[in-house]
């Protein structure tokens, strides 16, 4: 029997692929969202940090879906992990530009699409680039920051996000790295989930699969909560598995062994 017709689920809720309108508005969401629409206003740089499974691209996905497309030109990549010339040809490709050969073109052409963009068509460009954590060139933030240059810093064309896991941060604060850092306007770093916020993701989830939460013993939201670290995606992968696992066992409830088993299977898989 499939897992979630033996619980009396309609579908699978601990899944990233639900609708927008679906996602778990947690504390760190709600801050999310609230800084990212005052970029949306006061367009400038914003940086949110989180360890992996957080939610970060989860608030982009909510973000982002909201905009019109008639007014918000939105660029993202999570390709950090190129070289600098590579990463400005592609993201001139996404502002549909023909890639120079040189870096430096790419840059002065990106600057002058985004402007051209804004100034000409009132069209807000936004570039998201995700997954930042894992820039290592030394010169990748003086090239960002040439490329958000506009008018001797009388007003941004742009609004620039930066995502990434917690280590961002640190380098971010290096020496050569700072003047960049100094133009963020927005930044948040996530706390991840707490154990109310754990107990009314699994409510909330059980509500969407039309089905009740009570399958869960209070124990087992406890183990949930302390396995999951505060992760989103692994708390999913947890839960997930130990419908599974309960599911197999043709058991009643949900156990905190359950859970427990659950978190090392997804422990071993990872």
């Amino acid at each position: 029997m499939q897992t979630e017709t033996y619980w009396g689920m309609t579908l699978n809720p601990f899944t990233k692929e639900l609708d927008v309108k679906d996602i778990f508005e947690s504390e760190d969401m709600r801050q999310m969202s609230q800084r990212l629409e005052h970029l949306r206003n006061y367009p400038g740089i914003g940086l949110f940090t989180a360890p992996s499974g957080y939610g970060k691209s989860l608030a982009l996905r909510k973000f982002t879906a909201r905009l019109n497309p008639n007014l918000y030109k939105v660029v993202y990549t999570p390709f950090t992990s190129i070289s600098e010339s590579d990463f400005f040809r592609i993201v001139a490709e996404r502002f549909g530009l023909a890639p120079a050969y040189r870096r430096g073109a790419n840059i002065s052409n990106i600057n002058e699409r985004m402007t051209r963009l804004c100034k000409d068509q009132k069209i807000m460009p936004i570039l998201i680039i995700d997954e930042a954590q894992n820039i290592r060139s030394a010169g990748f933030f003086q090239s960002l920051q040439a490329m958000m240059n506009f008018e001797i810093d009388y007003r941004n064309y742009c609004i620039l996000i930066l995502s990434g896991e917690v280590d961002l941060n640190n380098t971010l604060d290096r020496g050569q790295n700072q003047a960049f850092a100094q133009r963020i306007t927005i930044n948040y770093d996530f706390q991840g989930l707490s154990f109310e916020e754990t107990s009314e993701y699994i409510r909330t989830r059980m509500a969407l699969a039309n089905a009740a939460s009570s399958i869960f013993d209070p124990a087992a939201i406890e183990s949930a909560y302390e396995c999951c670290q505060g992760s989103v995606r692994k708390l999913n992968s947890i839960i997930s598995t130990a419908l599974l696992i309960g599911c197999n066992e043709k058991a009643r409830s949900v156990s905190a062994e359950f859970i427990r088993q659950a978190a090392l299977e997804v422990s071993l898989i990872k």
